[in-house]
């Protein structure tokens, strides 16, 4: 039997796919209320290799004695994406700010249009942290509370409001930007602050800081200090995408043993 007070990490999590493998599906029908079958069971395990996140929280909020919900493990499947999400959505953000002048080339003809370029690195980012909050806002629905997204939106709507008629009159559209910032960021942030308490998952916000604030980092000196110099750029983005890949080289690794 797993002993999940001892489970504190990812690297336990995945250590323990091989124990749970091995049971009896007939232990693991008392574990995971609603499982009938091997299959069903074995359903759950290759959640892992979809996304080993899924197991990772699900196992992490559990004590000691505590059953498995395959509901609610297969519900989480999309919440518990965020780690990944961040990482590519990160390369996404630093390239196109690396590449922004080829691509206002390529994509906006219009040279005039060009001065609002300035608002793109916002506006990235800004979207980053939207897509964010859709991964944390799996919670409320498997908790059934989805009052909370409304409450949740409103509050951004809210910020949208304020900050653009505060800052529009004073710095035009780039007000504009910084709302929809301040908005997703708030968004993201209220999301996991009431799930932390709602429906608590052991996220790895080391890691996803540290992902985030690199890509911005990096983003930053590329578009501002160092503009269009796109190899120096280059190596930024190509030094975070080996440096994040290397840091998840072991859990991949460790994934792909479990399938084998």
């Amino acid at each position: 039997i797993l002993n999940f007070a001892k489970i504190n990490s990812s690297d336990d999590v995945l250590a323990s796919i091989r124990t749970l493998g091995k049971q009896y599906s007939t232990d693991i029908k008392k574990q995971t209320r609603g499982v009938v079958t091997w299959k069903e069971t074995n359903e759950i395990s290759t959640l892992l290799d979809q996304n080993p996140e899924v197991f990772t929280a699900n196992f992490l909020k559990l004590t000691k004695g505590s059953t498995l919900n395959a509901h609610e493990l297969k519900a989480a499947k999309n919440l518990l994406i965020t780690q990944y999400f961040v990482i590519f959505g990160s390369v996404i953000f630093l390239g196109v700010l690396v590449y922004i002048d080829l691509i206002k080339t390529l994509f906006i003809r219009n040279s005039s249009y060009w001065e609002a370029i300035e608002v793109v690195p916002l506006i990235l980012l800004a979207s980053l942290f939207l897509g964010i909050y859709h991964n944390l806002s799996v919670w409320y629905k498997v908790t059934d509370q989805t009052h909370y997204g409304a409450y949740i939106s409103i509050g951004g709507a809210v910020i949208t409001l304020v900050v653009n008629f505060i800052g529009i009159p004073i710095i035009g559209y780039y007000a504009a930007a910084i709302a929809t910032l301040a908005a997703y960021g708030s968004m993201a942030m209220a999301s996991y602050v009431i799930g932390r308490r709602k429906y608590p998952i052991n996220y790895p916000l080391g890691k996803i800081a540290g992902y985030l604030s690199a890509a911005v980092l990096l983003g930053g000196l590329s578009f501002y200090v160092f503009p269009g110099q796109m190899i120096l750029g280059t190596l930024f983005l190509l030094g975070f995408i080996l440096i994040s890949g290397g840091l998840e080289y072991k859990n991949l690794k460790k994934l792909r043993n479990n399938e084998d």
